[in-house]
């Protein structure tokens, strides 16, 4: 196999032979991940589901700051958006038709379902929830990222190199 013609994945990284980025499988699986959160409405407690999105979130988009985790900004800003109107659909919530987004077309098929009425909440009602769309979580996290290894720099700290087990 040549890495740079075909593209391969390893734990939850793909190379394309230019790019890492996060794989199809494991970003389809945390996007399955979140809208399972939102599934649950049996007592619906908003402010938990938002925390969590919010963690799940940052957590992931962190995890993977070191890829092209950008490309899959769109998809996952839709599904969020989408899981969170589903969410306080069900439990209840009264949702202005007016205010409401939509799921571009090529994400409305997930598997075997289909968001036939796209409907969503908007960017701007996401950003009211408390959990940022991706892309503004994603500079915050490099920001910092920078930040770190500024101070570092000024305090003189070279960069971490990785850990290695001594043998007993």
């Amino acid at each position: 196999m040549d890495p740079t013609k075909e593209t391969f994945s390893f734990l939850s990284v793909s190379f394309d032979g230019k790019n890492l980025f996060p794989s199809v499988k494991g970003k389809d699986k945390f996007i399955d991940s979140l809208l399972q959160l939102c599934s649950d409405t049996s007592e619906p407690n908003v402010a938990k589901l938002l925390t969590k999105m919010k963690n799940k979130h940052d957590g992931w988009i962190s995890s993977y700051l070191f890829t092209d985790v950008q490309r899959y900004f769109e998809e996952l800003d839709a599904m969020i958006n989408w899981g969170l109107y589903k969410y306080l659909k069900n439990s209840g919530w009264p949702l202005s038709r007016s205010s409401l987004g939509k799921i571009p077309k090529r994400f409305r098929k997930r598997g075997e379902v289909e968001y036939k009425s796209g409907e969503c909440l908007s960017d701007e009602q996401r950003k009211s929830s408390g959990i940022p769309l991706s892309k503004a979580l994603y500079a915050q996290r490099m920001e910092k990222k920078e930040e770190k290894g500024e101070k570092a720099k000024k305090q003189g700290k070279p960069d971490k190199p990785a850990k290695q087990k001594v043998a007993a």
